[in-house]
């Protein structure tokens, strides 16, 4: 039985998407995002992506799927990007299934992430408000 080409290198690239996430981030801790790309030499496309982190404001890997629309091909992609309080920004590289063909795409769109993760703490010694003065002695 030949196993075609096709097969071979989509299996190939979700085991390498799968190896480059982090193997230590529990579910909680890992971010979720909507958005487009844009792949060059095919145009737009919409997506999910997974981040390794779900805090705002710092760098991050992640996996996606997007459906390009130029010729109705899925694209499982893995990148780097950055997240924001509640959006993403990242550059990818996929395998376009429709089309067998390597790609890269810039994408942007709404994500999970925000500042108030349970990893960090609640409010920061500098933000408490002062304490109340101490009572007075009469007399």
């Amino acid at each position: 039985m030949k196993i075609p080409l096709r097969t071979t290198v989509s299996a190939a690239v979700l085991a390498t998407t799968l190896g480059v996430m982090p193997t230590t981030a529990s579910a909680s801790d890992l971010g979720y995002g909507v958005g487009i790309s844009y792949v060059f030499g095919q145009g737009l496309a919409v997506g999910i992506k997974a981040f390794a982190d779900d805090e705002a404001n710092e760098g991050t890997v992640g996996i996606g799927m997007d459906y390009v629309f130029s010729n109705s091909g899925l694209r499982p992609n893995v990148g780097i990007g950055y997240l924001g309080d509640g959006y993403y920004g990242d550059l990818n590289l996929g395998y376009n299934l429709g089309i067998g063909q390597f790609d890269l795409g810039v994408g942007a769109g709404w994500s999970d992430a925000d500042d108030k993760s349970n990893n960090r703490p609640a409010a920061s010694p500098d933000n408490q408000p002062p304490p109340p003065p101490p009572p007075q002695q009469p007399g």
